[in-house]
């Protein structure tokens, strides 16, 4: 487990399965060497898919295709900016569909998709997977309509090296998704149309499906589609008629994804994946009708435009090798125009290795605590247990659990967050420009409920006043601060301090909250309020006692553990590997608290006796302990798939007995 109670499998799956290639070129290269190969590999498998696609498939002439591999990569925003995310296969549809569907029934088909399989088994599950076999089934519907049977074992066999590469990650994903945000909140919010198709119900709907494919037309490729819909009508009908078809699947399947509960299927994993990636599919096969559209004109010198004659200057201007690589040249400027804004605005890769602060914490205490970050849009909280080994509270996972988002939404209730997210974005509205600090105590967040989380520091890259917080670390009072400039005067300063912590960032501010609850204790006694309050209300009812060291339970909920006992003392506790050793003196028995959420997962004992856990105060873990224990022992046991085969075949379950034997 990470993140004290979060599953391996919530954390993001990319990275984590068989045969990563983000996970090995960071841990042999330095992180700005990691990225920039990882870029170049993932722009490589775009490109040139982009440029096969359309060399092959529409004949265009090479530098027109290269220009279209270039429209392709800078086609979408996120095919820049979101590639470690999403892993090597980010943008692999064009390549899937030159493959799998232009060669349908060709010589050497079988080693081809052998081959690309290999390269495939990279794309990331929740995000990448769906717009991949969208792109093969629409590519399919555009250029051939034939072999469907030959392209369906084709793409069933891409499963077999896909799933022996991401079987724990898939396995780990499909046990814990319905404790986590995902599958609780965005189902719970969730609109589906029932399978006749007449129904609806509320929220995500049709009409919003609807409007994300409308949205598709804030991307200039979008209308290079229509324009080349528009050649290919005049020009060549039949390929007019192909793309528009495919349109019409990519738009059919698309919406069906989205607003069909597939719970009724039996197929509810795939309301909790992020189906809005599908959209990707668009960017490859638009490629085709632009690549025809491209070959036509190019052929007719021109596009035969009615009422104008064959020798108008605007026939000429319209000809592929001369707009196309204009637009790629200009795609490939303006991105590159808008990375750099980024780099002086976000800094570079300082972030991940160069806060001095917390590379080397020397402020932070011997015992476990978390952190929490003002979140300026630069630096993600993410990084600080992930690149500097410090825990936190508000990591930005990619199934983050349930417990911990409605933590901070019902009872943190910081303003600006978000619906349900686990971070705390700085609002500059609380910016003071007399004394040049952020005043954190105008934000709204509960300071009393981050303490009793066992959050210990406040971790910001603004100098912050307010929340009753003291500063330990960080740079001297007085220090120049930039921020956004507000002025022409203030341009250069700001530009010249980002590109200096581009380079070398220098130190954090960081600050001790003024009360906070240890990692592990006892609790002193079960308080019960009302089954009626709602989440807000029970949240409010936490915070006024969340120093107490109380147990605060709904009445409905009065028989999960036994009363607490102020007698209960833990003496001394211990983070090992999946869990927690904790030795008390019990002679009432009580409850011993752990501040880590709880999941199904955790098992307990007593003196190697099975006793009961479950979620306490929101966020927290209790477990049962009888009187007179000595030791308890909490480990995380969710089964992997070895550990399943294992139990199938007769073998003993996961933490079927206590860590003592």
């Amino acid at each position: 487990i990470v993140q004290g109670g979060s599953d391996i499998g919530t954390v993001g799956t990319s990275g984590f399965e068989l045969l990563s290639i983000e996970r090995n070129l960071f841990a042999v290269f330095p992180a700005w060497v990691a990225i920039l190969v990882h870029k170049a590999l993932v722009f490589s498998v775009g490109f040139w898919g982009a440029y096969l696609l359309a060399r092959r498939v529409g004949e265009c002439e090479q530098g027109i295709a290269v220009a279209i591999g270039i429209i392709y990569l800078f086609s979408f925003w996120t095919f820049t900016d979101q590639t470690l995310m999403n892993g090597l296969g980010r943008l692999i549809n064009p390549l899937a569909i030159f493959v799998m569907v232009s060669q349908l029934g060709r010589p050497n088909y079988a080693r081809n998709v052998g081959l690309f399989a290999l390269l495939a088994m990279t794309v990331e599950p929740t995000h990448s997977l769906l717009s991949m076999l969208l792109a093969i089934l629409v590519g399919w519907a555009i250029l051939s309509r034939k072999h469907f049977l030959r392209l369906f074992a084709a793409t069933s066999f891409l499963g077999i090296p896909y799933l022996i590469n991401w079987h724990e990650v898939l396995y780990g994903y499909i046990a814990v998704i319905n404790h986590t945000f995902r599958s609780k909140v965005m189902n719970a919010e969730a609109t589906f149309v029932d399978l006749s198709l007449t129904n609806f119900e509320t929220t995500v709907s049709f009409n919003h499906t609807i409007g994300s494919i409308l949205h598709l037309g804030n991307f200039f490729p979008f209308w290079l589609f229509l324009g080349a819909l528009i050649v290919l009508f005049i020009h060549h009908k039949q390929s007019f008629y192909d793309s528009l078809l495919g349109f019409g699947v990519f738009s059919l399947f698309y919406i069906l994804l989205n607003i069909m509960d597939w719970n009724a299927l039996g197929l509810g994993i795939l309301n909790s994946l992020s189906k809005g990636y599908a959209k990707d599919a668009f960017f490859a096969f638009a490629l085709i009708a632009m690549a025809q559209s491209a070959q036509v004109t190019s052929k007719a010198n021109g596009l035969r435009l009615p009422l104008l004659s064959s020798t108008s200057r605007l026939q000429q201007l319209v000809l592929p090798r001369t707009i196309l690589p204009a637009i790629a040249l200009a795609a490939l400027v303006g991105t590159k125009a808008h990375h750099a804004i980024y780099f002086v605005q976000y800094g570079g890769q300082s972030y991940f290795h160069s806060i001095s602060n917390l590379a080397k914490p020397d402020w932070a205490a011997m015992e476990p605590f978390k952190t929490v970050t003002l979140w300026d849009g630069k630096f993600t909280p993410t990084l600080v247990p992930g690149f500097y080994g410090i825990g936190s509270v508000d990591t930005q996972l990619s199934n983050y659990l349930v417990t911990l988002s409605s933590y901070w939404w019902y009872g943190l209730q910081a303003e600006d967050m978000g619906s349900f997210q686990t971070v705390l974005p700085r609002n500059m509205a609380h910016w003071s420009k007399t004394d040049k600090k952020y005043d954190i105590g105008k934000h709204g967040v509960s300071m009393p409920l981050l303490g009793a989380a066992n959050v210990r520091y406040f971790l910001s890259p603004l100098p912050l006043k307010g929340g009753g917080l003291k500063q330990v670390s960080g740079p001297p009072e007085g220090t120049p601060v930039h921020i956004k400039p507000q002025s022409a005067s203030e341009v250069l300063p700001y530009v010249l301090d980002r590109i200096d912590k581009s380079f070398d960032y220098g130190e954090f501010y960081i600050y001790e909250l003024p009360d906070y609850l240890p990692r592990v204790y006892g609790a002193n006694k079960t308080v019960f309020v009302s089954s009626e309050l709602n989440d807000i209300e029970y949240f409010n009812k936490l915070e006024e006692q969340a120093f107490e060291k109380n147990v605060v339970l709904r009445e409905n909920r009065t028989d999960v553990l036994p009363l607490a006992s102020d007698s209960l003392k833990v003496t001394e506790f211990q983070l090992v590997k999946d869990g927690f050793d904790i030795s008390v003196d019990a002679p009432d028995g009580g409850v011993v608290i752990v501040n880590t959420p709880w999941v199904v997962f955790w098992k307990s004992w007593a003196d190697g006796a099975p006793v009961r856990n479950v979620e306490v105060n929101g966020i927290q873990t209790g477990i049962e302990v009888p009187s007179g224990t000595q030791q308890i022992q909490l480990r995380y046991c969710r089964p992997s798939t070895k550990n399943k085969i294992t139990e199938l075949l007769g073998g003993e379950a996961l933490c079927s007995n206590s860590p003592k034997d």
